[in-house]
């Protein structure tokens, strides 16, 4: 799913009464992913929710347009991710299908997803999934899936891919 090799990882949490508005959580993250590609040797840097076997992050449910709205207690289940542009390639998730995002991809107006192997293959078998419409759970603003991407492990190296859900 990803290559662990030479990758550097870190956990901070933001204090809430400092960073209350989200230009001011935005600009913070865009400075510090400028600080770290700023130090001599790095070749990437990128943000994340929830990064591989961390054991944070958790599942979303989520809709698929032009399908039946499931009742909302039973909406199906993916790993959803908050991630920046440079992610896939910091981390070497590879590329199956479509594009990875760009910068033209910010979270407040970009309309674009990228899913997981798995996720493609459970809910589209069989059917080409870019183009295909999904919507987390609280959000009514519908992504257009622009990408697949490997399937990556958060819990362990065991077990199998689960459906994954980037948002930029």
């Amino acid at each position: 799913g990803f290559d662990p090799a030479n990758v550097f990882t870190l956990q901070f949490r933001l204090p809430q009464t400092k960073y209350t508005k989200p230009e001011d959580i935005a600009q913070f993250f865009k400075n510090a992913i400028e600080r770290v590609r700023a130090v001599p040797g790095v070749q990437s840097a990128a943000l994340v929710r929830a990064v591989p076997f961390s054991g944070n992050g958790g599942n979303t449910g989520y809709a698929i347009e032009g399908r039946p709205e499931p009742d909302p207690a039973s909406l199906p289940q993916a790993r959803f991710h908050l991630i920046t542009p440079d992610y896939f390639k910091t981390m070497r998730i590879p590329l199956r299908q479509g594009r990875l995002f760009d910068a033209g991809d910010r979270r407040a107006t970009s309309i674009a997803a990228v899913v997981s192997e798995t996720f493609s293959k459970r809910f589209y078998p069989g059917e080409n999934v870019l183009g295909k419409q999904v919507a987390i759970a609280g959000d009514s603003h519908w992504k257009e899936i622009v990408g697949v991407v490997g399937d990556t492990r958060h819990g362990g190296l065991s077990g199998v891919g689960s459906p994954e859900i980037y948002w930029p």
